[in-house]
């Protein structure tokens, strides 16, 4: 029997060694199911993070893209603008162009007008002169209607140069005006750029 005893403390011995590295092997699975079940908590809250941030960037690539196409749309609107400028600008600096030649001819046609003025004055002192000396001889009725054409003469005179006068004036504040114009267009011209 001892023999047996014996033998059954070995099993015995054998078991617990068994039992012993079984509930070691257990203890190691255990603690790995417990790393794992950690780590893939962890992986699950990085997950959820990422999702999170990926998500708050789509909305920020969305409000970006947003934003560039109203820039364009405003650029686009700009250049419409400084190409209407431009053109509004080039179209007055035409016009201000043409008054001032349409001014240089009215300055030349005043000059003119201020010279046959001259003349008629110079001629109309002659007349008067003549007038004078031949009042005498000349009988009242000639004198009259020697008078009434100098009289016509020099109203026609004063008359065109009044006219060239006040075209000239006009001209003048027209040209005056669209050089202010021309500087404010030029201003938000350049603004514009």
């Amino acid at each position: 029997m001892e023999k047996a005893t014996k033998q059954l403390e070995g099993y015995l011995l054998e078991a617990n060694t068994k039992l012993s590295e079984s509930q070691k092997d257990l203890n190691e699975v255990v603690n790995q199911k417990n790393r794992l079940a950690a780590e893939n908590t962890e992986l699950n809250r990085k997950l959820q993070d990422q999702d999170s941030q990926l998500s708050q960037l789509s909305r920020v690539r969305q409000l970006l893209a947003k934003q560039l196409e109203e820039m364009k749309a405003a650029m686009e609107d700009d250049s419409k603008l400084y190409g209407k400028i431009a053109t509004e600008n080039k179209n007055l600096q035409s016009a201000i162009q043409k008054l001032e030649e349409q001014l240089d001819d009215e300055q030349e046609a005043r000059t003119e007008l201020q010279k046959q003025l001259s003349k008629s004055v110079n001629e109309c002192g002659a007349l008067r002169q003549k007038a004078d000396a031949l009042e005498a001889a000349i009988n009242p009725e000639e004198m009259e209607e020697l008078k009434r054409k100098m009289v016509a003469k020099i109203q026609e005179s004063e008359s065109q140069l009044e006219t060239a006068l006040t075209k000239a004036l006009s001209l003048d504040k027209a040209k005056v005006k669209l050089q202010a114009e021309v500087e404010s267009l030029n201003s938000e011209l350049d603004k514009v750029k």
